[in-house]
């Protein structure tokens, strides 16, 4: 047992280590997938409320953010990701699972989504992927693009001077600097950084699928922060068969107190 009462879950495929933490131990279980550098363990903000509501949180540690560890640096095909939600479902005994992404997270719950038969809910919360990933291509593919990524990385003084100017311009906002100062202030970061983008590549969302399996009844929401300005509320545009939620917070989402307010889990 954690610290905070979640169980520890892993296991391996692949040659993968597989880390987890479960939260609650009601018979409606959902898996979700943590933010850009964030471990599983920041969901157990809301293990009360998963208790109080019947509800089994698996909680998924992604590769170089927590325990997960890879075979083969950086190879995390979109398959492998999908026979873990396998091995969870059979681990928890349950046919059906909803997932949950928040941040970068949401990019990969947005790819599951479209290959795996037996999901009952999506939610999103503040989720990367639902436009295109321009800048991750170009930082990712090998060519010039990949080639000036990697030496920004070892010398970023030149890209922080942009940021500053950009800033002082106006042509960003405020928080979007403090965002990418906080980011990239270490070589430990930017390598991270990286490793991440790197390792989820491949998990590219179809949102037409998605929009498709919404409209055949897939219950789907969108939920955004109206002071967020990493990840603004605008974006639900890309997906506009999903319920909106919209909470008075930052992009900072997963806090006690949200996981009750989504009606997907409120209703039960």
């Amino acid at each position: 047992m954690s610290d905070a009462g979640g169980m520890q879950l892993q296991f391996d495929h692949n040659g993968n280590t597989v880390s987890c933490e479960v939260l609650g131990d009601g018979g409606d279980v959902w898996i979700a997938f943590p933010g850009y550098g964030r471990p599983a363990s920041d969901f157990r903000v809301w293990s009360a409320d998963a208790v109080a509501l019947g509800i089994r949180l698996v909680c998924v540690d992604l590769p170089y953010q927590g325990d997960t560890l890879l075979a083969e640096p950086r190879q995390l095909p979109v398959d492998e990701v999908c026979a873990w939600i396998d091995k969870i479902r059979e681990r928890m005994q349950v046919q059906h699972v909803g997932l949950i992404g928040y941040s970068i997270g949401g990019r990969v719950a947005l790819t599951l989504a479209g290959c795996i038969p037996s999901i009952k809910g999506l939610v999103l919360i503040a989720p990367d992927g639902l436009r295109s990933m321009f800048w991750n291509r170009l930082a990712t593919h090998p060519g010039p693009a990949r080639m000036l990524f990697k030496a920004t990385l070892r010398r970023p003084a030149w890209f922080f001077m942009m940021v500053r100017l950009a800033a002082w311009l106006g042509l960003i906002r405020p928080s979007v600097k403090k965002f990418l100062d906080l980011q990239l202030n270490s070589m430990k970061k930017r390598k991270m950084l990286d490793d991440v983008w790197c390792t989820l590549m491949p998990f590219e969302p179809d949102l037409q699928q998605v929009r498709e399996l919404v409209r055949e009844g897939l219950a789907c929401y969108l939920v955004f922060g109206t002071r967020d300005r990493i990840i603004p509320a605008r974006l639900a545009r890309y997906l506009p068969e999903a319920k909106v939620i919209l909470l008075e917070e930052g992009h900072d989402l997963i806090k006690s107190g949200v996981f009750g307010q989504l009606p997907e889990f409120r209703k039960k």
